[in-house]
């Protein structure tokens, strides 16, 4: 308590105090709107990436049983377009999210 009193003396008389305030309830509730907005944002871009994704899945499937049930020629052109589906959904992956979260999955291809 000395620290805070003049030296010698036990007792300050406060003259006047001053002090400001600002109500941030407007502004807190603006932050958290829009970090709802965000969050939804970001399930739906999770969603359609996922949905992409097993689209994609669904076709390379359907190559491959083409592929079992032609002949020779025709299978192997069938089971290269597949693995070509199959590296469009790979390469795909994420990258739509990619804005959002300020990063680029592009180069590590």
């Amino acid at each position: 308590m000395s620290r805070w009193c003049p030296s010698g003396t036990s007792a300050v008389r406060v003259a006047r105090v001053v002090s400001t305030s600002r109500d941030i309830t407007a502004a807190k509730g603006t932050e958290e709107r829009l970090q709802g907005k965000v969050t939804a944002r970001e399930d739906l871009i999770r969603e359609a990436d996922h949905r992409i994704k097993n689209s994609l899945h669904v076709v390379a499937d359907l190559l491959r049983l083409q592929q079992k049930r032609t002949g020779n020629p025709a299978a192997e052109v069938l089971g290269k377009a597949a693995a070509r589906v199959m590296a469009v959904a790979e390469a795909g992956r994420g990258s739509i999210a990619a804005p959002i979260c300020g990063r680029s999955t592009c180069t590590r291809f």
